[in-house]
Parts: C-alpha cells; sequence; structure tokens
C-alpha cells in the first residue's frame, strides 16, 4: 500500500503542477494577445469608424 501511495501522490502532484503551468501558459498568452490589441488599437478603431460609415450609407 505504501509503494503505491509513494508512486500516486507524486504523480498527482506532478499533474497539479503541469494543470498549473499550463493555465499559466494560456493566460500569458492571452495578455500578451491583449497588449498586442492594445497596440493596433489605433487600426482597429479606424476600421470600427470605416465599418459605422458604410452602416450610415446604407438605407
Amino acid at each position: 500500500i505504501q509503494k503505491i501511495l509513494f508512486i500516486l501522490i507524486p504523480y498527482i502532484y506532478i499533474r497539479k503542477a503541469l494543470c498549473e503551468s499550463c493555465s499559466y501558459y494560456v493566460y500569458t498568452h492571452f495578455k500578451r494577445k491583449m497588449e498586442s490589441s492594445e497596440k493596433n488599437k489605433t487600426f482597429n478603431s479606424a476600421f470600427i469608424l470605416n465599418n459605422d460609415n458604410s452602416n450610415f450609407t446604407r438605407p
């Protein structure tokens, strides 16, 4: 029984650590995406303005 626990507990810890690192990677990737979108905000706002103008011209 002790051998099984000795194998099982580290396995659980490793899985937990993997999950945490995975979520951390996703978070950092998302944050980087948000920062890049902040840089492209002027372009995006111009694009949105163009879309608004096209919407206004429609009857």
